[in-house]
């Protein structure tokens, strides 16, 4: 019967050891002499207290022995630091401890042992990271600190920036259109009473004045319209770009309705953008397009929708005189102008105006053209 048990107690997987009343070793398995590097034999008889090089004789371990036999209490769990004589490393056990009897009945202590090496070590890391987690966690919320304060320094000295902006408006559209009104005003008066006494001179002199103070309202006028367009607050919806472009069209046909012109909108065209917005941008391209293949015998313009570059991409076309490639970064900035007064009116505001808009709704502008032949500006809408 003795060997029976011994054999059964041969198979359990961890260290086990049993021991007297004393604390003396009388048993132990393989899996113990070996964690120990000793042989049974050198190991029977010994304390358990002198093994491992007294790693184990510690007050607490102690305590919890002593109270086995007489108390007959059992302790789990009990983690022990060792050193192995054939490693440097320390080796984390967890000693757990019960009363049985023997063939003869005498009270024995039964210890079973456990190597906690790897989650002792798991838990330091886990413990590590969370440490440098909550490290990171808090440096980064003081950054999202910093950035909010700076951002909303930002916000007010945008709102400070906007408020001098509108009275800057204010200013240029009440006091500069004054005196300009004068200006037009008495040059019109001059032409008007004293025209039997002006030479022909006199009179285009006068009328260049005049010309040159209405285009100057033009300026202030398209000048106003690019900084609100800066200005307003986006409100995006679902807009139908189809009846939009269809609207603008039928306004321009009717302004010159002794031309031949075609008018071609991909039907169905909706866009995620805002709607007030977005009529600007599609009036100004369309009326480039229409002002731009007026002397074509039959102006031809369209607005579809295409893929570019894998990207669904809105064009509007046209087959007016188009412009050379190599001045088309200047496209896009204001008073810019590729063609003369005398070939085509404008103030340069107009694709300034229409990039601002496609810019503030994420989006891209850009153009391609060949002289003589037409111009397509493509945009984009995030």
């Amino acid at each position: 019967m003795r060997n029976f048990a011994k054999s059964i107690v041969e198979t359990v997987p961890n260290p086990l050891v049993i021991l007297n009343e004393q604390f003396e070793v009388v048993e132990a398995n393989s899996k113990f002499v070996d964690m120990l590097e000793l042989d049974h034999q050198s190991v029977k008889g010994l304390s358990i207290f002198t093994l491992a090089g007294h790693t184990w004789d510690c007050p607490k371990l102690r305590g919890l022995l002593e109270n086995v036999v007489p108390k007959g209490e059992m302790f789990s769990n009990f983690e022990l630091d060792w050193i192995s004589p054939s490693s440097p490393n320390i080796r984390v056990l967890s000693l757990s401890g019960r009363k049985v009897l023997d063939n003869s009945g005498n009270p024995m202590i039964l210890i079973s042992i456990q190597d906690n090496t790897l989650r002792r070590q798991m838990q330091n890391d886990l413990i590590r990271l969370n440490s440098e987690l909550e490290s990171k966690v808090a440096e980064r919320t003081a950054q999202l600190e910093t950035s909010n304060l700076e951002l909303l320094q930002s916000n007010r000295e945008l709102a400070s920036a906007n408020s001098e902006l509108e009275a800057f408006c204010y200013s240029v559209s009440h006091d500069l259109r004054s005196p300009l009104r004068a200006i037009d005003g008495f040059s019109q008066e001059l032409i008007i009473r004293y025209a039997e006494r002006l030479d022909p001179d006199g009179r285009h002199f006068l009328n260049r004045v005049r010309a040159n103070t209405q285009r100057m309202g033009q300026l202030i006028d398209d000048l106003l319209k690019l900084s609100k367009v800066t200005r307003l607050e986006l409100r995006k919806e679902i807009v139908d770009l189809t009846s939009l472009a269809n609207s603008i069209c039928k306004e321009l046909v009717e302004q010159a309705p002794k031309r031949s012109i075609e008018f071609e909108v991909q039907p169905g065209l909706q866009a995620y953008c805002d709607a007030h917005l977005m009529r600007i941008a599609l009036q100004n391209l369309l009326d480039n397009a229409f002002k731009f293949s007026s002397k074509k015998a039959v102006s031809k313009v369209a607005l579809d929708q295409i893929k570019k570059n894998g990207t669904a991409t809105f064009v509007v076309r046209d087959n007016g005189s188009g412009f050379d490639m190599t001045y088309a970064s200047k496209l896009f900035g204001a008073f810019q102008r590729l063609h003369s007064d005398q070939e085509f009116t404008g103030t340069g505001i107009g694709l300034a105006t229409v990039k601002r808009i496609i810019h503030r709704h994420g989006g891209t502008i850009w153009a391609e053209s060949v002289v003589g032949e037409g111009a397509s500006f493509y945009f984009t809408l995030s």
